[in-house]
């Protein structure tokens, strides 16, 4: 994946707005070296016309260029997804997130009836075991989550009630 442009993902999300009756969706960008911060907000955009989605699945994995400015875009995609269920973010290894993630997610979460959530940050530096513990408090608050996973060097949380 290491000609994948903000541009071609761009293109991609708007091909994608279109499928307003789609009910799951899962994207790989692992190791695209090209995305920034732009292409999250194109997908924010696209994802907003998706309401119907109960599962989604993006995987960001070492994609480096990306960074909280990213995450907040990607998290305010969230808030049109109310039949949204299950929820899978791969963000391991993406170096220049911090804490502030952390708490942008959180809060995106918290008008979700989401009762799976799996969040991956291995390999973040800048991600603290406050930070951490701060995302462990606020999910344990979310009433309809029957799973959680959540994978960091500082602190890691699989739950099932």
């Amino acid at each position: 994946c290491t000609k994948l442009t903000d541009y071609g993902l761009t293109e991609l999300f708007i091909e994608i707005s279109y499928l307003k009756d789609l009910r799951s969706l899962r994207l790989d960008f692992g190791i695209c070296e090209l995305i920034t911060d732009s292409g999250l907000r194109a997908l924010k955009e696209s994802i907003k016309p998706l309401s119907l989605l109960k599962t989604l699945t993006l995987d960001f994995t070492c994609v480096k260029r990306i960074s909280d400015i990213g995450i907040y875009s990607l998290a305010d995609s969230f808030s049109g997804l109310l039949d949204l269920r299950m929820l899978t973010l791969r963000l391991g290894y993406c170096e220049r997130l911090t804490n502030n993630s952390l708490r942008v997610l959180l809060n995106s979460f918290r008008n979700l009836k989401l009762e799976s959530l799996s969040i991956h940050l291995e390999g973040i530096e800048n991600i603290t075991k406050e930070g951490i513990k701060d995302m462990k408090d606020g999910i344990k608050t979310m009433e309809s989550l029957k799973e959680i996973k959540l994978l960091s060097n500082v602190g890691s949380m699989i739950k099932k009630f």
